[in-house]
């Protein structure tokens, strides 16, 4: 099974968690939303006897001070399903580092970012990784330096104005923010 294949399985599988994650906190977020509405009709109750203008300047207050707190249990929620989600691909992926899929996986990507780059392309790569790479003859010139703690590389055009961040934390990063976006569009 290639890494493309485990990645894919591994955010197919996120994926659908992060749906029955999402789906419950849209559950929450209405519950939240319904109690905090049935506080400000109570309230509001309470508040119709006295003048008019005081009574809707109080009651304005709460609808807000209750949205407020609704919104923050929310946003509670969702940063639980992303730092969750995160959690679980940066421990799926931490296992990877050496395996067949791992270099099966970089060298497709150093490939590709090679054909995007043109010649004279650089790779760094992790001093552990180093030999494996070399040893594969890809067409670019490797460099030895330290990368993150997941693994992967970063490519550069041979003028070293374009760099291509094939590290795993920059790939997590970058799926961080789709989700977090899925989410929050999902829930409001």
């Amino acid at each position: 099974m290639s890494l493309d294949e485990i990645l894919k399985r591994i955010e197919s599988e996120t994926l659908k968690e992060e749906e029955t994650l999402i789906s419950e906190g849209q559950k929450e977020a209405q519950k939240i939303l319904s109690e905090a509405q049935k506080e400000v009709e109570a309230i509001s109750s309470s508040f119709n006897r006295k003048a008019a203008e005081d009574a809707d300047a109080l009651r304005k207050r709460m609808i807000s001070s209750t949205t407020l707190e609704g919104r923050m249990k929310l946003e509670r929620s969702i940063e639980e399903i992303e730092n969750d989600y995160l959690s679980k691909l940066t421990e799926s992926i931490s296992k990877l580092w050496g395996s067949s899929m791992y270099y099966d996986f970089l060298i497709r990507k150093i490939e590709d970012a090679h054909r995007a780059l043109g010649p004279g392309s650089i790779a760094y790569v992790d001093p552990k990784d180093i030999q494996k790479f070399k040893e594969m003859d890809l067409p670019l010139t490797m460099i030895q330096k330290g990368m993150d703690e997941l693994g992967g590389v970063v490519v550069t055009s041979a003028d070293g104005k374009v760099m291509v961040d094939l590290t795993f934390t920059e790939i997590l990063r970058n799926k961080r923010e789709k989700i977090l976006k899925l989410a929050r569009d999902s829930i409001r």
